[in-house]
């Protein structure tokens, strides 16, 4: 008995040049001229079009976010922030000098804090002010390009989940440090006291 081959496509009826290859995973479908492109069926050709658009349109939304973030870089680190920048950090060092160089304890304590709240403030006020422009832009951008800033929610998403978690390893890292060095450091205490006791038994019999 013959076995019946025809176009995949419904209710095609012309005759079958091949079967598809598939695209990301076997098909086996046969095809004709008309549906297919090269050696897929015209189900794999379709699906093959909207990934490689699908990939041209990320890479586009991820060349513009990045231009628009340049650009925030640049316009968002004003003089007046830079300024300021810089004189927590020369009070940064300043503190540490006081403190351990001429064990000015308290005013350097003072410093060092001043230093380090003030670069903190600092950097919070360009996150928001470099935050601000970027979803300003790219709001503008949005009415011409739709999905573009649910795309970049989606991408900084991601991110931030990256950052966390390396941040998180981090932490943990340092904490089997911290833990490993007092495991460490108890032994140590140990080893100490049984030795401290041994020599106190040598000296007692030998009523020294």
């Amino acid at each position: 008995m013959a076995m019946n081959i025809a176009c995949a496509y419904p209710n095609c009826t012309n005759p079958v040049i091949g079967q598809c290859v598939g695209y990301k995973e076997q098909c086996g479908r046969y095809y004709c001229v008309q549906h297919s492109d090269g050696k897929l069926c015209i189900e794999c050709a379709t699906r093959k079009t909207g990934s490689e658009k699908a990939q041209i349109a990320r890479q586009e939304n991820t060349d513009i976010v990045r231009k628009v973030q340049a650009d925030a870089l640049r316009a968002t680190l004003d003089r007046r922030l830079l300024v300021a920048s810089s004189l927590f950090v020369l009070m940064f060092v300043a503190g540490f000098i006081l403190a351990e160089g001429f064990k000015m304890q308290a005013l350097g304590g003072v410093l060092l804090l001043g230093g380090v709240v003030g670069l903190m403030v600092c950097y919070i006020v360009w996150v928001i002010l470099r935050h601000n422009y970027v979803n300003r832009n790219l709001n503008d951008l949005e009415k011409t390009r739709t999905g573009l800033v649910d795309f970049f929610h989606n991408e900084e998403t991601e991110k931030q989940k990256q950052v966390a978690t390396g941040c998180l390893s981090i932490i943990g890292i340092a904490l089997l440090g911290v833990v490993a060095s007092a495991a460490t450091q108890s032994r140590e205490e140990q080893d100490e006291e049984r030795i401290r006791r041994a020599l106190d038994d040598e000296l007692k019999r030998h009523n020294l």
